[in-house]
């Protein structure tokens, strides 16, 4: 039996305001730092227009760059409390408060995205299982037939 990307389009209609919504906010983000969740989101938006299977890189790649969006919450916080801080101008203080701000509320609707996409698609809960997992990497290190084709053919 195949494993349906959603239950219903419904969903796919949901999860694509969804990503509208992140693709505002990191549009927002823009401003104060160089922005990856905005590329992201919307390569995701074209993406699942056109492929819905695809929903599981996308989780993927939505959870990777949410490590990386903590990590720098927590690396530039931690920098702005030292005494040199203290000494920019109001604007520069402005701004990264405002990017922190922004980027707490992005992680935050990451969470409820990542929710309601588990949630709704039957391929995502799949392949978040210990096999699932197991196949996924098996998949990246394994030639399909297609791929094989595509290299027959080069040759």
């Amino acid at each position: 039996m195949m494993i349906q990307p959603f239950e219903s389009e419904e969903n796919v209609a949901i999860v694509n305001k969804i990503l509208k919504v992140l693709l505002f906010v990191s549009a927002l983000n823009c401003f104060q730092k160089a922005e990856i969740n905005f590329p992201l989101f919307l390569f995701a938006i074209i993406l699942l227009g056109k492929k819905q299977d695809q929903i599981v890189r996308i989780f993927y790649l939505m959870v990777i760059t949410s490590f990386t969006d903590i990590v720098w919450i927590l690396l530039w916080y931690k920098k702005y409390e030292l005494p040199e801080f203290q000494q920019v101008s109001r604007t520069t203080h402005f701004l990264f408060y405002y990017g922190l701000i922004v980027s707490c509320v992005l992680v935050c609707l990451k969470v409820v995205a990542f929710i309601y996409i588990a949630y709704s698609s039957e391929m995502v809960r799949f392949y978040l299982s210990f096999d699932g997992i197991i196949k996924a990497i098996s998949d990246i290190f394994s030639d399909t037939d297609e791929q094989q084709t595509i290299q027959k053919r080069n040759r």
